[in-house]
């Protein structure tokens, strides 16, 4: 018993090195599996047979997009000091509504998605959707309240200017190709933030 209860002890040290404390391990394991599932991305389009222009900026808007939500709209947004927050330098303070009535705690539902049931254990394609598509929750949640803000100050613009002119073109922005990509890519880090989270923490 007593040999079991310092197992236990040590591994949850050596965990410790482990743990995201400040974000940077989050950061460094998204860059490189992002950039690995990339570039296998751009092999397995050009095997298709699709023009490798067209390959290359696709999964070109895909990097980019998990590139920028690792840095600056992450699931530890529910966080007041994390690296997500910080990125934002002076203007850190938008993600306090967020943080405050909406994601209310770290890990939670709205900020890091939903967790498959114990049991669901028997049901492993149940737990497999839970964990591709469960972080989707958080991700839309963040993608939405960064649009509405957008929203308001192109809105605030327009008025100032006297005639519709920014936000028109953020809309149009929205509902292209290039934001559908991006979002994707918004998904992919955030998937791989999660998962991340869950290992280490036994979840």
């Amino acid at each position: 018993m007593a040999l079991r209860v310092r197992l236990k002890t040590s591994m949850k040290s050596s965990l410790k090195w482990y743990k995201p404390v400040d974000g940077n391990i989050h950061a460094y394991i998204n860059h490189y599996v992002t950039d690995a599932l990339f570039v296998l991305a751009v092999i397995a389009l050009l095997m298709l047979g699709v023009d490798w222009v067209s390959a290359l900026s696709k999964v070109g808007l895909l990097t980019l997009g998990a590139r920028l939500a690792t840095k600056f709209s992450g699931p530890d947004t529910d966080l007041i000091h994390s690296v997500n927050v910080r990125a934002w330098g002076n203007f850190g303070w938008i993600w306090a509504p967020y943080r405050e009535f909406i994601a209310k705690g770290h890990r939670g539902l709205l900020s890091h998605g939903i967790t498959a049931p114990r049991s669901w254990r028997r049901y492993p394609r149940r737990v497999l959707f839970v964990k591709l598509f469960g972080t989707l929750i958080g991700t839309g949640v963040r993608t939405l309240y960064l649009l509405v803000l957008l929203l308001v100050i192109t809105l605030s613009l327009d008025w100032v200017l006297g005639f519709v002119l920014v936000s028109d073109k953020v809309i149009g922005f929205v509902l292209s190709e290039i934001a559908l990509y991006l979002l994707i890519g918004f998904a992919t880090s955030d998937l791989l933030h999660v998962s991340y989270d869950r290992v280490t923490s036994h979840r």
